[in-house]
């Protein structure tokens, strides 16, 4: 049984690591006022997490110097699953991508070829650095259940039904494994490694790559929902032109409001623009264009309906647009803005905050990692595992 003292210190540690994660190097009496610890306990804490090779000291001449996370010392191994291919990374704890390769995938993919491809790919990272793993971050189109560890489906994947993924990969690889779905990570990346970000408690982020992906964060905690699929509106009707949709039904909010959607229905009305290759493209023409932009309009006023709803419920500190090009998004901004606020009576419209994330090429990774990292900090140091590492996941 651990005693309230084995509680105490690991809480203390959580607060420590997580203030550091957020602020950056801190001396040990900024640490005690910032997280309302007696700086004895501080201290101890500090030189435990010394000791073990997370955190380091500043300046190493002076023992009262900041002290900051020991970058490369330890890593998350990280994957995501997309419809075409796996991504896998190798993250370090301040969220840099190591290594990264991807892996092509086909949709048919039987259960058995998803866990060889995802272990094949995991351990050729792992044996990089054996003893330098914290834990194992995956990524999932879908809906996943992450306290079970259960794939339970994906449009994309027929194969997948109520797949055990974190049991098999665990007993493959031998280490800790995490699951989560894949906009759920991504926004977790953002207010894990974001300075900018990592006072929110409330987020709402929204993709529009492939399809519409969404996700939800309340009270400072990643939101699936009784059924997993809290927040998405990637399948919610949004008009009656009969567009048929991957899920097997027609007019859903990503006929009409993703990058595909908004490629095909510009090239169809504007084909001397072609081919219009990626989102860049696609911005560009938003902007210069006034078909394009008119479409692009069109699309964002049946986004703002769906999102200014779910905004009103949640009633969010940022909401966040991911995991596609910047310029798409700069280019859609002003008119998902105006739109959103048009959903709104009163104060309403002026506390929408939205963020573009700048960089989110390797969000779903490093959401894993942001996530395995946050179990990590609240698990006891007292011992090492089997592969070197200090912790394990606090499931």
């Amino acid at each position: 049984m651990i005693s309230d003292k084995t509680k105490t210190r690991d809480r203390n540690r959580y607060a420590i690591l997580r203030e550091i994660q957020k602020q950056g190097p801190l001396r040990r009496t900024e640490l005690s006022r910032r997280c309302g610890i007696r700086i004895s306990s501080v201290v101890s804490v500090v030189e435990e997490l010394v000791e073990k090779r997370f955190l380091k000291l500043a300046d190493p001449e002076h023992p009262r110097a900041a002290v900051a996370y020991a970058g490369r010392e330890w890593f998350v191994l990280a994957a995501s699953v997309a419809p075409q291919e796996i991504t896998f990374g190798r993250v370090d704890v301040a969220g840099q991508v190591d290594h990264s390769f991807c892996v092509a995938l086909s949709p048919e993919s039987s259960p058995d070829d998803l866990v060889n491809t995802l272990c094949d790919g995991l351990g050729s990272l792992h044996a990089m650095q054996p003893d330098r793993t914290l834990g194992i971050g995956i990524a999932l189109t879908g809906i996943v259940t992450r306290a079970g560890g259960i794939w339970h489906s994906a449009i994309h994947f027929p194969a997948v039904h109520d797949m055990p993924l974190m049991e098999a990969v665990t007993r493959r690889m031998g280490m800790p494994v995490l699951l989560e779905n894949d906009a759920r990570a991504s926004l977790w990346a953002a207010v894990w490694f974001d300075p900018r970000l990592t006072h929110c408690r409330h987020a709402i982020y929204l993709s529009l790559c492939g399809g519409v992906g969404s996700a939800l964060m309340i009270d400072g905690r990643p939101h699936p929902g009784a059924h997993q699929w809290a927040g998405e509106l990637g399948h919610m009707r949004a008009g009656s032109e009969g567009r048929p949709c991957s899920c097997g039904k027609a007019n859903c909010i990503e006929t009409y409001c993703s990058l595909p959607a908004l490629r095909t229905d510009i090239l169809r009305a504007e084909p001397g623009l072609s081919p219009l290759p990626d989102a860049a493209a696609v911005a560009e023409a938003i902007r210069r264009n006034p078909v394009a932009a008119n479409i692009a309009e069109r699309a964002m006023e049946r986004l703002g309906t769906l999102l200014g709803t779910l905004a009103a419920y949640v009633d969010p500190d940022v909401i966040l647009l991911g995991n596609q090009d910047p310029q798409l998004y700069e280019a859609l901004l002003p008119s998902l803005r105006l739109h959103l606020q048009r959903q709104f009576q009163g104060r309403g419209a002026m506390n929408l905050p939205i963020e573009i994330v700048p960089d989110a090429i390797h969000a779903p990774l490093c959401g894993m990692t942001g996530l395995v990292l946050n179990e990590v900090f609240q698990a006891s140091l007292s011992s090492f595992n089997d592969h070197g590492s200090p912790f394990t996941l606090a499931h």
